[in-house]
């Protein structure tokens, strides 16, 4: 009879180890409910970051054009050339953003005329050029909104 208790015994606790192990992992249920917790955080957050990015992109953009302007009125100020750096040939990318400075001068003048735009906004769509005045030394700054 005793043989029997124990063989009992055992086969009870068998059971329980087998059940434990079966309960460690995680229930459907639970997976389920994380993955809809992270899918809604990550709806409401993406949005706020690219919009950053952007925002962050078009500020760049228009800094670069403002050292220009500076740049140029330097120039103009002194009778010095303006470094071909701040204003590259095919422009500057800042993301969906197309920077690009122009400069009119000759070698070892000053410069005649100076100007940048900031094309390629995201919505809305806006353009944003600064124009130096070489006889006065004033910028000018134009926004034009573009047609989608």
């Amino acid at each position: 009879m005793t043989s029997l208790n124990s063989k009992l015994q055992l086969a009870v606790l068998n059971r329980k180890e087998a059940r434990n192990t079966l309960q460690k992992g995680f229930t459907l249920i639970e997976l389920l409910i994380t993955v809809v917790i992270l899918g809604t955080l990550s709806s409401v957050a993406v949005p706020g970051f690219i919009a950053q990015k952007n925002r962050a992109d078009i500020s760049a953009a228009n800094a670069q054009g403002k050292a220009l302007m500076s740049a140029c009125k330097v120039g103009v100020s002194e009778g010095q050339n303006v470094a071909d750096n701040l204003h590259p040939e095919n422009g500057k990318r800042f993301g969906k953003l197309v920077w690009k400075g122009v400069v009119t001068q000759n070698e070892g003048e000053a410069p005649t005329a100076c100007s940048s735009s900031t094309t390629g906004l995201a919505s809305p769509d806006i353009n944003q050029s600064f124009i130096l005045d070489v006889a006065t030394g004033n910028m000018s700054t134009e926004i034009e909104a573009e047609d989608v």
